[in-house]
């Protein structure tokens, strides 16, 4: 038998002719490697030291492709500068960005690009020639880029809160907020963008002494948004923030039915966290 190949390999057996003893049987089970070589080097198992594990490239696809690569370059030639862009080019370099965005290697890649960040940020704040269909594409792309990703979070917030840039994204969502926008979807994505910022403590403590828990709550209680599909879309989105950030995950375990979370329930929590003045600690769950 051969260990190598599992192949039994057979010969007639021919006595010695000096000094041997004689093998009786009329057939002997030998070992021939040079006859099965190129089975044994089929069948050969890689090497199991740990070293050679090691070397060898991980076992696992790319997180992005060529097409990639080039729907991003050219998505981000679009949102640059100068500011000769128009507002259907930026509507589609927006979208498409916020599609790559949500691969965390896409996320961080657009995260650490500055001149990006600015220029996103540029983009939520309410400018004339800019259309409300332009800022909530920003706003959803950067919120995308940085959500449950902590490095591209880290990275954006980075090119903030200097002598240049005084303020950032945080700031631009809460002054939508308070200054009476009424666009759902806008108003939807300003929230999730806050959610998304908000997995930073700093931020966090920065959405609280900027009035967001009562931003949030006029809002949530305001019937001022036009349509009540369109009314509860944005009730939704608070309440999803309230959850996150505002009740312990034991209040939450121990609800056998999560349809509860309607209206009193949020009201309640909002209300609570607003007249708390002693600085209530916002944790994500």
């Amino acid at each position: 038998m051969n260990l190598a190949t599992g192949v039994k390999e057979a010969r007639l057996n021919v006595p010695e002719l000096e000094g041997g003893n004689d093998v009786p049987s009329a057939l002997t089970i030998i070992d021939s490697p040079s006859v099965h070589k190129e089975a044994s080097e089929k069948n050969q198992r890689p090497p199991a030291d740990e070293e050679a594990i090691q070397a060898e490239p991980p076992l696992r696809p790319s997180d992005y492709s060529i097409a990639d690569s080039t729907l991003y370059a050219s998505s981000i030639l679009a949102i640059k500068p100068p500011p000769t862009r128009k507002n259907e080019n930026l509507s589609t370099a927006l979208s498409n960005l916020e599609d790559l965005a949500h691969s965390y290697h896409w996320g961080l890649t657009i995260a650490k690009d500055e001149i990006l960040i600015h220029e996103l940020y540029r983009l939520l704040l309410p400018v004339e020639d800019i259309s409300i269909q332009v800022r909530s594409l920003a706003t959803l792309a950067l919120g995308t880029a940085i959500h449950n990703n902590e490095a591209a979070l880290n990275a954006a917030l980075s090119y903030f809160y200097n002598d240049e840039w005084p303020e950032g994204p945080l700031e631009a969502a809460i002054s939508a907020l308070s200054t009476g926008e009424k666009e759902p979807l806008l108003l939807n994505r300003m929230i999730f963008l806050l959610s998304s910022l908000c997995r930073d403590s700093g931020q966090r403590r920065a959405f609280f002494d900027r009035n967001g828990i009562g931003l949030l709550l006029e809002l949530y209680s305001l019937d001022f948004i036009p349509g009540d599909r369109e009314k509860e879309k944005v009730r939704r989105k608070i309440t999803n923030f309230v959850v996150d950030y505002m009740v312990p995950s034991n209040e939450l375990d121990k609800m056998e039915d999560q349809t509860d979370l309607g209206y009193q329930w949020t009201m309640k929590h909002l209300q609570y966290a607003q007249d708390e003045r002693q600085r209530i600690v916002l944790q994500p769950q």
